[in-house]
């Protein structure tokens, strides 16, 4: 795969199994089983969570070697900026950690999107 086709998910999350019942769980799970699910690198933002919110995400992470988790104590933006210094790909989706995508096809859209927009 080279680095013009994969798209980056970064996904900013705080406490979320607290706060949120564990959403960000189902927005990984709901990326990794995108069609073309591997043209896609996950990013977890995990900003200033709680300890027991922590542990949860990474014995969660644990499962998948293509999410990568970063614990961060950032604004939104520089958290953001962080995850976008860490990508390895050009293309950069920002999601949160309750934004379950309706569609199973995100790679082939954007894709799509960013070809049309080339012409």
């Amino acid at each position: 795969m080279n680095k013009k086709n994969k798209i980056t998910i970064i996904i900013l999350t705080h406490d979320s199994y607290t706060a949120k019942c564990g959403s960000v769980e189902f927005v990984i799970t709901s990326y990794l089983k995108q069609k073309n699910s591997d043209c896609i690198e996950i990013i977890v933002l995990n900003n200033s969570s709680n300890e027991e919110n922590t542990k949860k995400l990474k014995l969660f992470a644990e499962r998948y070697s293509e999410l990568k988790i970063i614990d961060c104590d950032m604004t939104v933006g520089g958290a953001r900026n962080l995850g976008a210094k860490e990508a390895t790909s050009d293309i950069l989706l920002f999601t949160e950690d309750d934004t379950i995508p309706l569609q199973d096809n995100i790679p082939e859209v954007i894709s799509s999107i960013i070809s049309d927009n080339s012409t």
